[in-house]
């Protein structure tokens, strides 16, 4: 895929003005939008049979507060993760993933969670539709998704065996591609690290192209529907900041909850858990209150 034709192709978005005025996609939208949930939709919600159901139904009606697209909305799953994760928004993928495996947790931090998760979801797009960056933002998410391919790639084919690696696969949200990439360059490492180290510059190559056309489409959908959002504005230089540090990398320590995107997305959850609370109340009272 040409970097170049494909901004040439996002210039050419953003000088035909379409979709609607970026206030109609702002920092706001779930707190605007989450008054059309229904005090009987959070109770039933509340109610679900299982887990699973609750996240499901969760996932439909903040999917609908944020007023994103089905086709270019990220989909949801419960899977095994790390224990330290709750939730994960992996923006390798673009899907949203709640740990199966976590302690029994009230309702009311379940939806903050996945409200949480969205936030990163809207705190991306937002950074790829932001007037004078565009080209930028996308080509530094399409390289920072590829590069982080590559490390888990070479992390895994390096240093282990064959073996090992299918094992650390069991139950992994990791895609079958890239799970046949990793045994690939083991296999080459085994023969020689001369050779993975051509596999490897290829297999970056080629995922970087891959992750240019993936990110590009989301790109020119999300600017045809909500518009640009201008960087001089205060939106913008907010969603430009929050951006840059959804790139980054950091250990996951104190200072990680306190960085931009983190605090931001926190901020979203909180108020979201107090709508859910309300809206709870109101369907207890007329459910099970009422004359």
């Amino acid at each position: 895929m040409n970097i170049g034709k494909i901004a040439a192709n996002t210039q050419n978005i953003l000088k035909t003005g379409k979709g609607f005025n970026s206030a109609n996609y702002n920092s706001k939208t779930l707190l605007k939008n989450i008054s059309e949930i229904s005090p009987q939709e959070i109770g039933e919600l509340n109610y679900s049979h299982n887990f699973t159901e609750f996240v499901n139904k969760s996932y439909d009606l903040i999917k609908k507060c944020f007023g994103i697209k089905d086709d270019i909305c990220p989909k949801i799953s419960v899977s095994i993760l790390p224990p330290q994760y709750k939730g994960t928004y992996s923006y390798k993928d673009h899907n949203i993933y709640i740990n199966a495996v976590i302690p029994k947790i009230k309702t009311v931090k379940m939806f903050k969670i996945i409200s949480h998760e969205f936030r990163h979801v809207e705190q991306l797009f937002n950074g790829l539709r932001i007037d004078k960056n565009s080209k930028k933002n996308l080509e530094g998410l399409a390289k920072c998704t590829a590069n982080a391919d590559t490390l888990l790639i070479r992390e895994l084919a390096t240093k282990r065996s064959a073996e090992s690696i299918k094992d650390v696969f069991k139950n992994s949200t990791t895609s079958e591609k890239l799970q046949a990439l990793t045994l690939e360059g083991c296999r080459l490492y085994d023969e020689s690290p001369e050779l993975y180290d051509k596999f490897e510059k290829q297999i970056f190559s080629k995922l970087l192209d891959e992750k240019l056309q993936f990110w590009g489409n989301i790109q020119k959908d999300i600017i045809d529907t909500y518009g640009t959002l201008p960087l001089a504005s205060k939106t913008g230089k907010k969603f430009q900041k929050i951006f840059d540090a959804l790139l980054k990398v950091p250990k996951l320590n104190l200072g990680y909850f306190f960085r931009p995107h983190e605090k931001d997305a926190y901020s979203v959850s909180r108020k979201a858990g107090r709508k859910f609370k309300s809206l709870l109340k109101q369907y207890i009272r007329t459910n099970f209150y009422s004359d």
